[in-house]
């Protein structure tokens, strides 16, 4: 059987519909490319590199120049199943990297997430000379179809059903109460705020945002305020607690994806300093956003934590037991030598 033929080039807005059949594998269907394809066309801070092959688009990978012009984040790594196995996302991934040397000099790092189970994507990072710097905890929850060995297999009323039992066994105050008392209590102690409040929060809080960015729906951004306004005005509800004294938060955002809608959320909390307090505020803010995943119809639901509470949640039956959220990233210098 002869070689397949493959070229680079750029992936243009007329490479929709392959693009769709792409994601389509991807996820068990819960993708998200399709709703930022459009975006990364327009604009100047985006670059998508393809693989053709055989007169058809068969793999694809995006950069995003973020941070102040500082940060390569590379993204949406998809290679159609009739073209893997021939290394051609180690070859995107590595071609992509060299040409965005070229495209934006002021790159000083470059970096992506991925899930810890997804060992292929976790190896193109070795590959390309990157590193695993950080784990997240984090997993989907969906009982939708899709052979989607990363998701935990509950739907977001079951999540949220289990996390309210969690709440009358462990949270004071809570006892022997009803799921919809206990929810309408955990509403009274949590409240929609400002971008400004979420900073004085993390100012005090100190949790992996500080250190390693703010982590939404698989992307991270460095944290500070102008970051956190973008992502409110592309939808992110910030909700903190009204009793001044505890400073966790949460994220959240309802987007569309190919099974209907799904809600993303990162809980951020700061085991590493009080891991009682974290559990407990973990409790009460994944209630309170799972209860908006349901108010908004999203079947599936994409969460981020603090890992240090995983073994402690899974326990409970609340969070997948060893999928985590891996940051991968390298610096320039080094990459300039691979």
């Amino acid at each position: 059987k002869m070689a397949t033929e493959m070229e680079f080039r750029m992936v243009i807005p007329e490479d929709k519909k392959a693009v769709q059949e792409i994601a389509s594998f991807t996820y068990g269907g819960h993708d998200w490319i399709m709703d930022e394809f459009d975006n990364w066309m327009e604009s100047s801070n985006s670059a998508t590199l393809g693989i053709e092959a055989d007169g058809k688009l068969v793999a694809l990978e995006n950069v995003r120049v973020v941070d102040d012009g500082t940060t390569g984040w590379l993204e949406a790594l998809r290679v159609h199943p009739s073209c893997r196995g021939k290394g051609f996302a180690n070859k995107l991934q590595k071609e992509l990297i060299k040409k965005c040397r070229e495209w934006y000099p002021d790159l000083e790092c470059f970096r992506y997430t991925t899930s810890s189970l997804n060992t292929a994507s976790l190896k193109i990072g070795s590959y390309c000379g990157m590193r695993q710097s950080f784990h997240f905890g984090g997993f989907l929850a969906s009982d939708l179809a899709g052979d989607f060995s990363q998701s935990f297999r509950v739907s977001s009323k079951e999540l949220l059903k289990r996390t309210l039992q969690a709440i009358v066994q462990n949270v004071s105050g809570f006892g022997n109460q009803t799921e919809d008392h206990v929810l309408a209590g955990v509403k009274q102690l949590l409240e929609f705020t400002t971008t400004e409040n979420i900073c004085k929060l993390e100012n005090t809080l100190g949790s992996f945002v500080s250190d390693h960015g703010i982590l939404v729906d698989w992307k991270i951004d460095k944290y500070k305020k102008p970051a956190l306004d973008a992502l409110v005005e592309l939808g992110v509800t910030t909700t903190r607690f009204r009793e001044t004294s505890r400073s966790s938060y949460s994220l959240g955002k309802t987007r569309n994806d190919s099974h209907g809608k799904i809600r993303v959320f990162t809980v951020v909390t700061n085991s590493s300093k009080d891991e009682e307090q974290a559990f407990l505020d973990y409790l009460l803010l994944s209630a309170w956003e799972l209860s908006h995943s349901i108010a908004d119809t999203a079947e599936s639901v994409m969460l981020h934590y603090d890992k240090g509470l995983q073994s402690r949640l899974a326990a409970l039956n609340l969070v997948h037991p060893s999928a985590t959220i891996v940051l991968v990233e390298e610096t320039t210098d080094i990459l300039w030598r691979s």
